[in-house]
């Protein structure tokens, strides 16, 4: 019989990272490619999610062969029917193939299966309950219908108050200007032209100048990150997510929000025990070995 191997990959809005572990957990390496987002572009997301696979194979001395692979994919819009009937209908070489939300498999690593409460803020924001082996999700229903403390949402936000500016609805022209330099842009219908629609990476993009603002002191800056906080505050507290299980924060904005979160809810949050990838990995062998 051969080995077994396992890759547990955290396809995400900015890129996607592919792991290789043997069956005892042991991280054999790892890989990275571009955005994987199985909802905003199916297409796209399952060739960077190939692109990983093959990556991380090539990256090994030992000789694994695509049939002995068992792969779990955790994508941000996995949850989603039809999401889920596409990838149902692709075929593949490997041994088995699975796709759950990031949220499921940032759970199942955060906490090591057992129950907890998760944040997740990057490209994208999130939170979930994990309880019984179930994932409740609150928040992460993309750009434009929600994602309110992440970087795109951020960066968008930093937009519109621009474009606000131009209609002389505020006067932080400070703001405006970093912000025009940002974009490459002068006017409204340049904003307009070319910044309709993009895909959330390229409006996370504006995140560092956002941040360096608020740092500086600027009021406007400062007021968009903490509309986030007061997201994640109001979801967790709503909802009790602080006081059910333990609660962890993962995400390229975990330090931003970090300190002001704890000192709004009176709790310690920890970091994950350990990645999504891995938490892929232990969903995949706990199928394999229903």
């Amino acid at each position: 019989m051969n080995e077994e191997f396992y890759v547990g990959i955290d396809a995400g809005g900015t890129h996607c990272r592919a792991c290789l572990y043997n069956s005892e957990g042991n991280e054999l390496g790892n890989s990275m490619s571009g955005p994987a987002n199985v909802f905003s572009d199916f297409d796209s997301a399952i060739a960077n999610i190939r692109l990983s696979i093959n990556r991380v194979l090539a990256l090994t001395d030992k000789n694994i062969q695509t049939a002995d692979l068992h792969i779990c994919v955790g994508s941000a819009g996995a949850q989603v029917e039809g999401v889920q009937q596409s990838f149902g209908e692709l075929s593949h070489p490997y041994a088995s193939f699975s796709l759950i939300s990031d949220l499921h498999a940032a759970c199942i690593g955060a906490n090591v299966g057992s129950d907890c409460s998760l944040v997740i803020v990057g490209t994208g924001s999130s939170l979930a309950s994990f309880e019984n082996q179930q994932v409740k999700q609150y928040g992460g229903h993309g750009l434009f219908l929600g994602d309110e403390a992440s970087g795109a949402y951020i960066g968008l936000s930093a937009i519109k108050s621009t474009l606000r500016y131009f209609d002389g609805l505020h006067n932080d022209k400070a703001f405006s200007d970093a912000i025009l330099t940002a974009l490459s842009c002068t006017k409204p219908k340049q904003i307009v032209e070319h910044w309709t629609r993009r895909p959330a990476a390229d409006y996370a993009a504006l995140l560092p100048v956002v941040q360096r603002l608020a740092e500086e002191g600027n009021k406007s800056a400062q007021d968009l990150i903490t509309a986030g906080l007061d997201y994640l505050r109001d979801v967790i507290v709503g909802n009790g997510l602080h006081a059910k299980a333990p609660l962890y924060m993962l995400g390229g904005l975990s330090d931003m929000y970090k300190g002001g979160l704890e000192a709004a809810l009176g709790v310690c949050i920890a970091s994950p025990q350990h990645s999504p990838e891995y938490g892929a990995f232990l969903y995949a062998k706990l199928m394999l070995n229903k």
